[in-house]
């Protein structure tokens, strides 16, 4: 029997049961080189979004309850990339968007979409995405939040939950030691957090995602600047089939907020991050605050053999302190507004004359 768009929000989405072991992620852009991830993760329990999600389905129920979901393609295989683009098309991102053009209508969503070029070591590069999803025409469309997608078990939900922080002391320790991280630099994971940090980076946006339809990660990058993703990212793990619709849901509509009002990240943040964790970032702010403004931090900025070398403490709060460097200590600059738009209206126009050109040939 077909499931309705609102009822599927409720029901788990496919997961195959075989895995793929021999698909390993990669770097393979320099943007991805470059990229520096965050050292650790704070945790966003998935109910957050959860809530976020639930009263605009319920708002939109009567509608969301007159349309299905597209039957099952039960012969797909789901040994390629591809495969997991087009089953998770059907089982995730269609309910998810007929939700947000409800709730946010005017809302645009693209794939393959292209970066506007950025500087990186002296050289122009671009960044490619899966799945981006774009505010309205009128206000340039850029992108609010960045989807991509994996191979079957590509992503390891265990592993990212191992880059949790989940207790105040180790919390301050990992901010206070700039070489503490909890991650392994030669895993999958570590790869695939430098792609994040570049899609963040390439697409001006803290909102990035990755499913491979066994696992799906929510990341809010709250510190990046250049290459640098920051001290630590913010991520939901689900692993939970019946809980991936209504998530990445609510994840769109705070990254789609978020972009109405980008001066607001951190508030917006404290509405679903727990009370203990916004304790620990207030506490961790409110000494950063007063280090600056003690006689040791002036002694220190203003020394010339210790102004390249400030505390620690203060290396990451609201933004790095240090300049955002590339792999190669140069600077990246990231496209402002006008480039966007400028971009992406080069982008449909050369897509619409490729599609001239294939019709005039045939």
């Amino acid at each position: 029997m077909a499931s309705t768009i609102f009822d599927s929000f409720y029901m788990p989405i496919y997961r195959p049961d075989h895995r793929s072991p021999t698909h390993q992620t990669h770097v393979s852009g320099q943007g991805t080189q470059a990229a520096q991830p965050p050292r650790f993760f704070l945790d966003i329990d998935v109910t957050k979004w959860e809530r976020i999600a639930h009263p605009v389905l319920q708002q939109h129920r009567p509608y969301l309850s007159s349309i299905y979901l597209p039957a099952r393609e039960n012969g797909a295989l789901h040994a390629t990339e591809g495969d997991v683009v087009a089953q998770l098309g059907l089982e995730l991102c269609h309910p998810v968007q007929k939700a947000l053009e409800c709730a946010r209508p005017g809302t645009t969503y693209g794939s393959e979409f292209i970066s506007p070029p950025f500087t990186l070591a002296s050289r122009a590069h671009v960044a490619r995405a899966d799945k981006v999803y774009l505010g309205q025409f009128q206000a340039g469309r850029k992108p609010f939040a960045v989807l991509e997608f994996k191979n079957v078990s590509v992503v390891d939900g265990h592993e990212f939950g191992e880059g949790i922080i989940s207790d105040e002391a180790n919390f301050n320790a990992y901010m206070e030691n700039i070489n503490e991280n909890r991650f392994v630099l030669t895993s999958g994971t570590w790869t695939l957090l430098k792609q994040a940090t570049n899609y963040s980076m390439a697409f001006d946006t803290p909102f990035v995602a990755i499913a491979d339809m066994r696992t799906l990660i929510l990341l809010v990058f709250p510190l990046r600047q250049g290459m640098r993703a920051g001290r630590y990212a913010l991520v939901t793990v689900i692993e939970d089939p019946k809980l991936m619709r209504r998530a990445l849901l609510g994840f769109l509509l705070m990254a789609h907020r978020h972009q109405q009002r980008p001066d607001q990240l951190y508030p917006m943040m404290k509405q679903v991050l727990s009370e203990e964790v916004r304790k620990w970032i207030d506490d961790q702010r409110s000494r950063a605050a007063g280090l600056r403004g003690s006689p040791a931090a002036a002694r220190v900025s203003g020394s010339s053999t210790q102004a390249s070398e400030p505390p620690r403490i203060l290396l990451e709060i609201d933004v790095i302190s240090e300049a955002p460097l590339g792999a190669s200590g140069t600077s990246k600059s990231v496209p402002d507004s006008q480039t966007w738009k400028s971009s992406i209206d080069t982008l449909f126009s050369t897509n619409w004359t490729r599609r001239q050109d294939t019709f005039s040939a045939n």
